[in-house]
């Protein structure tokens, strides 16, 4: 499995070792029904039908040795998000298996290979259409390779400040403009779209990471209840990673808790 996820990332740089320390959690919020969420953390995914994890999940390895973590926030109605979600995240862990993904180039063909896996699974089950948004991340070393499809957010933190480093694919620049307020704004991508329609056309975001950094992958479910200055005064304050995404969980359900919730915190050491 190391050696597959190796070639998602750059190769590492120098000599010297890095160590990346995680932590993961989904829960299902407080006012929905179902948890259409999903995520991939080290070769593991959520059943299709869950709750969300069973607390929150802890790793750290040697980063020379490859890391991929992603987020899969599902829509559609009935079970559609959860179907959605979860074909996503099984896809990519069968991907990681058998397909080289480090170019810009094959990290599109990956992405546009999960977007057939949903659209064949809505087609399976009668659905019209079913959609889910993708953030993923991967790290080899010292350097990260980040893509996105839809509005689920990525944020780098490097001493004390919080930058977003993914790019939401939606229609608010239109609703701008056309001064629509208080809507809120339609994905323009997504995985499931029917590619004879649009292309699936991922954001593609890479760096290098000193020891300190801190990459954030989570669904709106936390955006949407928590203000990014407010992100970034957790993780000033909370240096372990487990203790960090406990209290962004804890605020988020505090505020509301209006939709699912999912975080994965990656610390560089």
């Amino acid at each position: 499995m190391s050696r597959i996820i190796d070639t998602l990332g750059r190769r590492l740089s120098g000599k010297e070792k890095y160590y990346i320390r995680t932590a993961a959690v989904c829960h299902r919020g407080n006012m929905r029904s179902r948890n259409e969420d999903n995520l991939y953390f080290q070769g593991h995914i959520l059943p299709m039908l869950h709750e969300g994890t069973d607390g929150i999940r802890l790793y750290r390895q040697n980063a020379g040795r490859g890391f991929a973590a992603a987020v899969f926030d599902g829509m559609g109605g009935e079970s559609a998000g959860e179907l959605a979600s979860f074909t996503a995240a099984d896809t990519m862990r069968g991907l990681l298996k058998r397909m080289r993904v480090e170019s810009d180039e094959e990290i599109f063909e990956f992405c546009r290979e999960l977007n057939g896996s949903v659209v064949r699974a809505a087609g399976k089950e009668k659905y019209v259409q079913i959609g889910t948004t993708a953030v993923i991340l991967s790290v080899q070393g010292n350097e990260y390779c980040l893509c996105n499809v839809g509005d689920s957010p990525a944020y780098f933190f490097r001493e004390g400040r919080l930058s977003l480093i993914s790019v939401p694919h939606t229609n608010y620049r239109l609703l701008e403009l056309q001064g629509a307020k208080g809507m809120k704004p339609s994905l323009t991508q997504f995985l499931g779209l029917d590619e004879e329609d649009v292309l699936i056309e991922p954001h593609i975001q890479r760096g290098v990471l000193q020891k300190g950094d801190r990459i954030l992958l989570c669904s709106d479910g936390l955006t949407d209840m928590i203000k990014d200055e407010e992100i970034e005064s957790i993780m000033k304050r909370r240096a372990d990673a487990g203790q960090c995404v406990r209290i962004l969980l804890e605020e988020a359900l505090h505020k509301g808790g209006r939709d699912n919730i999912t975080i994965i915190l990656c610390d560089m050491e």
